[in-house]
């Protein structure tokens, strides 16, 4: 678990964090626990392994504002083939705020090859057992419209060296001009499908219905990621 003073440069015009912050909050808990528990991501890489996420659930449950103190917890789940699944929750003097499910594979770094969840033993970790959830499977829309061209820049990019996962989520929300009227996002589902390097160029598609933004981006005719927003 990691504690959090909610900065003004983390929120928007409303005093509403944003959403890509609260999902890196998530995605740092998440290393933070793998480190207390005795097998840090550093180390992982230097295995040769690395996590790549395939699909995530958020649920922006209620708002949380510019100084709030927020502690943010995370926690892997059984394994089944070659899917980890992990859940994170954000709270706020003990209420929960928001809450994700992530599902994510292992890759072998050298060939990016899919691993089976059991070839690392992560019997080190304290792991939430019984059902194996699952995050939701949804279709972007047919009709699209194409509304811009992205190039990944340096501050897009981790350590794995391209865009990382909680951009795509900060990239979507600059369409979205609901946010700037006091809305914001009540759920994120996301799909991730192929990983976007350092200068690549990402075509990016918008879908509105009703509450409800679908984003698309692709990387030449391959699809890269896709979203399903709901605004509150």
């Amino acid at each position: 678990m990691i504690g959090h003073k909610v900065r003004t440069y983390e929120c928007d015009m409303h005093d509403n964090m944003k959403a890509d912050f609260i999902q890196k909050y998530m995605q740092e808990a998440a290393t933070e626990q793998m480190t207390k528990e005795g097998l840090p991501y550093d180390e992982l890489l230097e295995r040769g392994v690395a996590l790549l996420i395939n699909r995530m659930d958020i649920d922006f449950i209620k708002p949380i504002k510019k100084f709030d103190q927020i502690e943010i917890k995370s926690w892997p789940c059984e394994g089944r083939g070659a899917t980890l699944p992990r859940k994170y929750e954000v709270y706020r003097g003990g209420e929960l705020v928001a809450k994700a499910l992530g599902q994510w594979s292992l890759v072998e770094t050298s060939t990016m090859k899919i691993m089976r969840a059991n070839a690392v033993d992560f019997s080190m970790f304290t792991v939430e057992e019984g059902d194996i959830p699952s995050c939701e499977r949804f279709k972007c829309p047919e009709d699209m419209q194409h509304v811009d061209t992205y190039e990944v820049r340096y501050n897009d990019c981790d350590i794995n060296g391209h865009l990382n996962n909680t951009q795509y989520l900060r990239i979507a929300q600059d369409y979205i001009p609901e946010l700037n009227q006091g809305k914001r996002i009540r759920q994120a589902k996301i799909h991730f499908s192929k990983e976007a390097p350092l200068g690549s160029v990402i075509e990016i598609y918008l879908k509105r219905e009703d509450n409800t933004i679908y984003f698309k981006s692709h990387i030449g005719d391959m699809t890269n990621c896709e979203m399903k927003l709901v605004l509150g």
